[in-house]
């Protein structure tokens, strides 16, 4: 494990955990009732979405089937062996650092799951203004992760749930929600069922954020 300091993420820890997952047939370790969660809040949200972003899509396990045959959808990710998991007719893998990647067109539904846990506060933020650029002016940006019930936390080291070295941020839901409220005219949060949260100090929280500011 590389040296960083207390209290910072750990880069090469989060690479090299992500590119061990790329080389699995499943990215997700949530559990299945979250994944049902996941998809079931996003249909209630897209019905009937055109165009897909999913953002940090690992295998897509969530993307693809809200994409099903109706939808255009693009994945991005920094592990190419990802990109096996994508074959359908209208999904386009893109291989590439979040930081790095660019878009021509507009997206009417854009996904950001469990991706703010592996940035810093500045990438977050640069993220998020980035997006913007990307999203229809009708369209909506989902984002999920676990957020912080008190300050912030910065956690790097061996986890015993996932049997490797580990490294994340989890930040409060407040200065989240303001952050993303820079950006977008409006902002609901949506906190999962007590049963989901299996973490006595984190909550998993959607933030689903219209009517981008330009």
């Amino acid at each position: 494990m590389s040296a960083v300091a207390e209290g910072q993420l750990d880069p090469q820890v989060i690479r090299d955990f992500y590119q061990q997952v790329s080389q699995r047939e499943r990215g997700r370790w949530t559990s299945n009732e979250m994944l049902d969660f996941d998809l079931r809040l996003l249909r209630g949200l897209a019905p009937n979405p055109v165009s897909i972003l999913d953002l940090g899509s690992g295998h897509g396990e969530l993307s693809r089937p809200l994409a099903g045959d109706h939808a255009d959808l693009v994945a991005v990710d920094f592990a190419p062996a990802y990109g096996s998991s994508f074959g359908g007719a209208r999904h386009t893998f893109v291989p590439a650092n979040l930081e790095d990647f660019e878009s021509a067109r507009n997206f009417d539904l854009i996904l950001l799951f469990g991706v703010v846990t592996y940035t810093d506060i500045e990438q977050e933020a640069r993220l998020y203004r980035r997006i913007v650029r990307w999203l229809d002016g009708d369209g909506l940006l989902v984002v999920k992760n676990q957020c912080a019930l008190g300050t912030e936390l910065v956690k790097t080291g061996y986890s015993e749930a996932l049997d490797a070295e580990y490294s994340a941020r989890y930040p409060t839901a407040e200065e989240q929600h303001q952050m993303l409220a820079s950006v977008f005219g409006s902002v609901e949060e949506q906190k999962y069922p007590d049963p989901l949260n299996t973490w006595a100090d984190t909550v998993h929280i959607a933030f689903i954020c219209r009517d981008p500011l330009t």
